[in-house]
């Protein structure tokens, strides 16, 4: 079932990090604790017709967005993520 948004949201899909947290590196304390980063990058599947940028973001576009406000909506045992334009940053 693919879902369709409305309400100046983008439909997105998460983009999975290659980075490899195993590999050898700098010794840390072990109270140290990374800071979390604000930003996400995720890829562009569908835009509602009303968002205002939706000719400069066609499917399959990279984009920056605030990942605390990105949504994931269960539906059916099938995950969407979802986040509202004025979350967006900026497209790679």
């Amino acid at each position: 079932m693919s879902m369709t948004p409305f309400n100046r949201h983008v439909l997105v899909a998460r983009v999975t990090n290659d980075t490899d947290e195993t590999a050898p590196g700098i010794l840390l304390p072990e109270d140290y604790v990374k800071k979390a980063n604000p930003y996400e990058v995720v890829r562009v599947l569908r835009a509602s017709p009303d968002c205002s940028f939706i000719d400069r973001i066609p499917p399959e576009t990279k984009i920056v967005v605030l990942s605390n406000f990105l949504e994931d909506i269960e539906l059916n045992g099938a995950v969407h993520t979802v986040i509202l334009q004025n979350h967006i940053i900026g497209s790679l």
